[in-house]
């Protein structure tokens, strides 16, 4: 029996906003013949960044682990599901790839509301994608009440062409643990563990986050994985 609190549904979310919902054959399936009951643990994950940085990618990678290298860009946001088994639990991921100017102030208000994660690409070649996507950020943060129980990881995406680097990566990161969160690099179009390993540790810092203190004893070495301090209030 799961110690956290009672989870929230998204089901009635992505319908009211009517959002493509895209996830790999399996995981649609279950979705569409058994949406998620009060029972299960459902995060909601923002995915969000400048255009071209590699969202879309991103949460493709993530949910159906592909890279397609005719994907073209869309304006449309969407909600990608995963489901990861962590802490003997199955926590069923949420991705919403959002697009700038792709929705109302109602579907804003819907979709910055409990969020429980935030991933932030940029692109490492284009020093002006850092910047703007640190806008972006800085608004979301504002929007959904960010404080440091919910988590941000800042992505420096296509970090296999590093021979074109615009940003410095360990100042970068120095300042945005000034802030609250931490800057990783990845590469979307290669099949590696770096993106999995970034959800996994995004996941347990949210679910430890939701663990009543002695729960957390319990998962202590669990903890030490994932560079997480159960001890840190």
């Amino acid at each position: 029996m799961s110690t956290l609190p009672k989870n929230k549904i998204y089901k009635s979310l992505t319908e009211k906003l009517n959002i493509k919902i895209i996830s790999n054959e399996e995981e649609l399936s279950e979705i569409k013949n058994n949406h998620p009951t009060e029972e299960e643990i459902c995060y909601k994950i923002l995915v969000i960044g400048t255009k071209l940085v590699g969202k879309t990618s991103f949460c493709e990678r993530i949910s159906r682990n592909v890279f397609d290298l005719e994907l073209k860009p869309s304006n449309e946001t969407s909600c990608y599901i995963r489901t990861l088994t962590l802490f003997d639990e199955d926590i069923k991921l949420f991705l919403f790839d959002i697009k700038e100017n792709s929705l109302d102030v109602d579907e804003e208000n819907e979709i910055y509301k409990d969020i429980d994660g935030i991933i932030a690409l940029y692109d490492i070649t284009q020093f002006d994608s850092y910047v703007q996507t640190e806008k972006i950020l800085n608004s979301i943060k504002k929007k959904c009440n960010w404080n440091k129980q919910i988590p941000i990881f800042m992505l420096g995406n296509k970090n296999d062409l590093k021979f074109l680097r615009a940003i410095d990566y360990a100042e970068k990161n120095e300042k945005a643990k000034m802030k609250g969160y931490e800057i990783k690099e990845i590469n979307c179009c290669k099949d590696d563990d770096n993106a999995h390993n970034i959800i996994k540790n995004l996941v347990a810092r949210i679910y430890f986050n939701n663990l009543k203190e002695d729960d957390k004893k319990k998962w202590r070495n669990e903890a030490k994985k994932f560079n997480i301090n159960i001890n840190k209030k």
